[in-house]
């Protein structure tokens, strides 16, 4: 067997699982279906396209016997994400691998490989995307396009990503002076968080995220007292750190009003009562909890078992705005 043949049949025995590329110069890259190619000094380059559809971290892995072999991701602005051209030392036997993973948006991306010693050679690139559970709506990168947030209901679950590095929120009706608290975990290193209100004025900020990693994220929480107004919350990554983070606010005077509960009396099988209206209303009794919701008119009605004189009744209201405290009453004879 000739010395070239042996070369490519050790290599591909090396990289065994994986198929042959075609000749194509542009070659699409399905997620975690590694492909093998060849590369030589009359064809130098080669071009594969990720398409993504869904927010996710994407992790390249590219493995190869050239040592002068240049690597680059790109959006489709032609924006370079990651760079490698430095695979010293490797060989047939001894391949180098490059890995490099990012928080991509949907859309598509080229991988450049080029040859650049013009030697004969292979490599093997794999993709593997991996969706992320995020409830942030997106654009939401201005404070015209921010995504509304109700404080004390709505926990976000945010990603910044390359092409996505800025985060807005906003938070409205706010119609008297009150204590904002914002409570952020975060994954990424280098990020800032920074509450504005409609004018500019900073309320607090924080870019104490540094080492923050998947393993060990980082939380963070401040307050301030704010007036009448609308008010922003701004996520932002000046450096090309990217990862998940969560982000809960509360305003406690905005918190609902514990339900109006009239009076229960001994063997009654129903707790009755006003509160606000479409909401649920949650009765706790010795532990065990009865559920319902409130009509159009704010009334509700909530089937529990006879109780006994003196017996005590929660109940309590759950609006848009968060829950409120329990209302405690107790069994009356009439």
């Amino acid at each position: 067997m000739k010395k070239s043949m042996l070369i490519i049949v050790l290599f591909l025995l090396l990289s065994s699982g994986t198929y042959k590329a075609s000749a194509e110069t542009t070659i699409r890259l399905q997620n975690n279906h590694p492909i093998t190619s060849a590369i030589t000094a009359s064809d130098i380059q080669k071009t594969f396209i990720i398409e993504v559809s869904k927010m996710s971290s994407v992790t390249l892995t590219i493995k190869t016997d050239l040592p002068n072999l240049y690597s680059s991701l790109e959006n489709n602005q032609a924006d370079q994400m990651s760079v490698h051209w430095d695979y010293a030392g490797a060989t047939v036997a001894k391949p180098k691998t490059w890995t490099t993973t990012h928080i991509l948006k949907p859309g598509k991306y080229a991988i450049h490989i080029k040859n650049q010693a013009q030697l004969n050679g292979h490599f093997v690139i794999a993709a593997t995307q991996k969706a992320i559970s995020s409830n942030e709506i997106e654009p939401n990168d201005t404070q015209k396009k921010a995504q509304l947030l109700l404080p004390n209901n709505t926990k976000v679950k945010g990603v910044i990503g390359w092409n996505d590095n800025v985060d807005l929120y906003k938070i409205t009706n706010v119609k008297k002076y009150a204590t904002l608290e914002v409570i952020v975990t975060s994954t990424i290193t280098n990020m800032s968080v920074q509450v504005v209100n409609e004018n500019g004025r900073i309320y607090f900020s924080n870019n104490l995220f540094g080492h923050a990693t998947v393993q060990k994220p980082k939380s963070w929480r401040d307050s301030a007292r704010i007036t009448k107004g609308d008010y922003y919350i701004v996520v932002n990554s000046n450096v090309a750190t990217y990862g998940q983070y969560t982000l809960t606010t509360k305003i406690k005077e905005m918190l609902p009003p514990p339900p109006v509960v009239k009076k229960v009396i001994v063997g009654s099988k129903k707790v009755t009562g006003q509160s606000i209206h479409s909401s649920k209303i949650t009765v706790k009794i010795n532990g065990k909890i009865y559920k319902g919701l409130t009509n159009s008119k704010g009334q509700y009605t909530i089937s529990i078992p006879r109780q006994k004189l003196n017996a005590a009744i929660f109940v309590r209201v759950t609006s848009k705005f968060g829950t409120s405290d329990y209302k405690k009453i107790k069994v009356t004879k009439k």
